[in-house]
């Protein structure tokens, strides 16, 4: 079974009301910020390798924001994108 990660260089940081991704490590670091909602940051935080996709897109239904497929897509994306891997997870 396939779990989601975060790249162990993404940041997610409050600042001036607004979450922020930031990338990379050392001098890197805040090259290409990208601005993100609330559900975004959560979804980032869930992926810790040890909850599968069905399971994060669960946990945060009650958040009163998008629907549970839509968030299977947009964890997708996030991959795409590179913010997040898939690992094999212990069963």
């Amino acid at each position: 079974m396939l779990v989601p990660f975060r790249d162990p260089d993404v940041r997610i940081v409050a600042l001036s009301g607004n979450l922020i991704v930031l990338r990379g490590d050392g001098p890197d670091i805040g090259h290409n910020p990208l601005v993100v909602d609330a559900e975004t940051a959560q979804i980032l935080e869930l992926c810790d390798g040890h909850r599968t996709v069905s399971q994060i897109a669960s946990e945060i239904v009650g958040t009163g924001g998008t629907l549970p497929g839509r968030r299977l897509a947009w964890i997708q994306h996030l991959f795409t994108i590179g913010l997040i891997g898939f690992r094999e997870g212990s069963t």
